[in-house]
């Protein structure tokens, strides 16, 4: 089914704008995930799907924090972490 979706729907979700890529984010993340431990085929989509979610914007509202401070470069403050 995880190969069947990626192969038929993967090509619509890379044709997505970058606005309607960002009210579904996280359940294509999630589907990202899934995927990419069995496609064979797609490798691109997959990676171009990856990084334009990595340049998405990260909305206020997330609730991700540090040191109670709202995260502002989520994947920044990821990387200079000790444990991220």
């Amino acid at each position: 089914m995880v190969l069947r979706s990626w192969r038929y729907a993967a090509p619509l979700v890379q044709t997505m704008p970058d606005a309607v890529l960002q009210e579904i984010a996280h359940g294509v993340t999630w589907w990202i995930e899934t995927v990419s431990k069995s496609i064979n085929q797609h490798e691109n989509i997959l990676l171009n799907l990856c990084r334009r979610i990595l340049a998405l914007p990260l909305e206020a509202g997330t609730g991700m924090t540090r040191n109670g401070e709202p995260l502002d470069q989520p994947v920044t403050e990821a990387i200079n972490h000790p444990v991220g």
